[in-house]
């Protein structure tokens, strides 16, 4: 049976108006990027069964998404007009937060994810997380909660591994948010409890003041 691609190619061979979207691009293998680019410089490919494929390009439109885990080849990002869609406004976002997560998330926890995704958005938007990806890492901080795990290096990878696109990210979330976030995120996610102005505070001294500054800083460069 024909699949997505090869049905709107077809109707628009037709003459009928159609759109192909291939969405989580970024979670394809590399090797796909060459099919891609066939497929957006020659509008054709080959069935499984060894058919050509032909498209009308002025009868078809051709959507991709991508979160940007994986950089898409130079030469197929040319043949794109790429659009970035911002985070929704803060209460919507938590609300698709709560939605995607499917269990009760401390306000608190949420609240500094948010933060950190901001922080790390001005460092590098391509590298900042979605609201699934921030919704994601609050159910596994929570998880780590329930099995009473305290090692920093365990948080901070798995809190890395989806706030960051691309390597090295426990780096880059130490670059945006200057304090010890990890133990922040503990915290909040009821792991350990701190009183937020004292020394010990994963914020530092200045306490809480911290993340209202990096918040207020987002807001002024917004």
């Amino acid at each position: 049976m024909p699949g997505p691609a090869w049905q709107a190619f077809d109707a628009s061979s037709r003459g009928e108006f159609a759109v192909l979207l291939i969405d989580e691009v970024d979670k394809t293998n590399p090797g796909f990027d060459a099919f891609l680019l066939r497929l957006l410089e020659d509008w054709t490919f080959r069935s499984p069964s060894g058919d050509e494929v032909k498209a009308d390009p002025s009868k078809i439109c051709v959507v991709l998404t991508s979160n940007g885990r994986r950089a898409l080849r130079p030469e197929v990002l040319r043949r794109c007009q790429r659009v970035h869609i911002p985070l929704p406004e803060r209460e919507r976002l938590e609300q698709i937060i709560s939605q995607i997560a499917g269990i009760k998330i401390p306000q608190k926890l949420m609240d500094l994810v948010i933060r950190l995704g901001q922080a790390i958005s001005q460092e590098d938007a391509e590298a900042a997380p979605s609201p699934k990806e921030m919704a994601l890492c609050c159910v596994d901080l929570l998880a780590l909660t329930d099995t009473g795990e305290h090692k920093s290096e365990i948080w901070r990878a798995v809190a890395a591994s989806w706030l960051v696109k691309g390597p090295d990210g426990a780096k880059v979330i130490d670059k945006a948010a200057r304090y010890n976030w990890a133990k922040a995120l503990k915290a909040e996610a009821g792991l350990e409890t701190t009183a937020s102005g004292d020394q010990n505070s994963p914020y530092g001294k200045g306490g809480i003041t911290l993340l209202q500054q990096l918040e207020e800083k987002v807001a002024r460069e917004e």
